[in-house]
């Protein structure tokens, strides 16, 4: 075990059998070529017949992958952020169904100042749904606009 996590880890699993109940701790095991992989351990008590503690039952799951896919999905929503922070104009990012997923500063600023309600404008509401209301199209006028 990683000598980091040893304390930790060694007080949560010795709390857990004081108190018998079940646990759950995640840390790094060193293996044979000396690189450390991430594991979570997950351990519930067993009883005996007479309802005395006979020990635990658990298992060891190496999350070493998930780990790095989500620091990964971290670094990315950081450069994202990043991204759109530092633009000037007007950005919305919306999904295939027009759900807006993320906003810059300077989309909440031009919505606070021509008075729209943020949530009605930020991260969650339908953008074309708010197009649609701003400009009074009625789904008629939007099928007849895109329309050949």
């Amino acid at each position: 075990m990683h000598a980091d996590d040893r304390d930790a880890t060694v007080k949560a699993i010795r709390q857990a059998i004081d108190e018998h109940r079940p646990f759950t701790v995640e840390y790094r095991l060193r293996c044979a070529d000396g690189q450390h992989r991430w594991v979570i351990d997950h351990g519930v008590s067993r009883r005996a017949g007479d309802g005395t503690l006979a020990g635990y039952i658990g298992s060891g799951v190496d999350v070493t992958e998930l780990r790095a896919v989500q620091k990964a999905l971290l670094e990315s929503n950081a450069l994202r952020s990043a991204i759109f922070g530092s633009l000037y104009g007007h950005v919305a990012a919306i999904d295939r169904a027009g759900t807006i997923i993320a906003v810059n500063e300077s989309w909440r600023r031009l919505a606070e100042a021509n008075g729209a309600n943020p949530r009605d404008v930020s991260v969650g509401a339908n953008y074309f749904a708010v197009c649609q209301r701003v400009s009074g199209m009625t789904d008629a006028d939007a099928r007849r606009a895109v329309r050949p």
